[in-house]
């Protein structure tokens, strides 16, 4: 997972608009439990940059997990019971 999504942010950076080029991506986990979390940092020139930079992350990233057959957890339902 970390080496697909930081190949996949390596080419975003490169391809889109916005991104600063020679900015190393990097992937940081988060949690640990039903499923890992992860952070990607990707660098933008502007703020506004941000959203058409992460828009063709999230793209490609589904593409790629796909194809390595990598799979995301389903959401699990959250059930909350009350005692009186």
């Amino acid at each position: 997972v970390e080496s697909v999504t930081l190949e996949v942010a390596n080419d975003v950076l490169q391809r889109t608009e916005g991104s600063i080029k020679d900015f190393k991506p990097l992937v940081r986990y988060k949690e640990f439990g039903s499923s890992i979390n992860l952070s990607v940092i990707l660098r933008v020139r502007k703020y506004v940059d941000q959203y058409l930079v992460q828009h063709e992350f999230i793209k490609q990233l589904h593409k790629h997990y796909k194809k390595e057959h990598i799979e995301l957890p389903a959401p699990q339902p959250q059930q909350h019971t009350r005692t009186k």
